[in-house]
């Protein structure tokens, strides 16, 4: 959606996509936003709250004495290989 509203880079993708799902091509001139607001009607898209972000906890110290610390570190992208970083 951002991409669309800001005319960035790989907002043509997403155009093609809705269009696929039935909604009219964006017209040269139009506002990308304008157009957005009702392809989004125009398919029945609706926001979805989530649980959040991924978050990782791990222990540090020795046993006796662990603390226990979280990140939100971003998920872990697999290598080439498909073994995860």
């Amino acid at each position: 959606m951002s991409k669309v509203r800001n005319g960035e880079r790989g907002a043509g993708g997403v155009e093609r996509r809705l269009i696929a799902l039935g909604v009219r091509p964006c017209v040269k001139g139009e506002p990308s936003r304008a157009w957005l607001e009702e392809a989004l009607q125009a398919v029945g898209a609706r926001v979805v709250s989530h649980g959040g972000n991924h978050r990782y906890a791990a222990y540090i110290g020795r046993r006796t004495g662990r603390q226990l610390t979280a990140t939100s570190d971003p998920y872990p992208k697999a290598d080439q290989g498909g073994a995860v970083a």
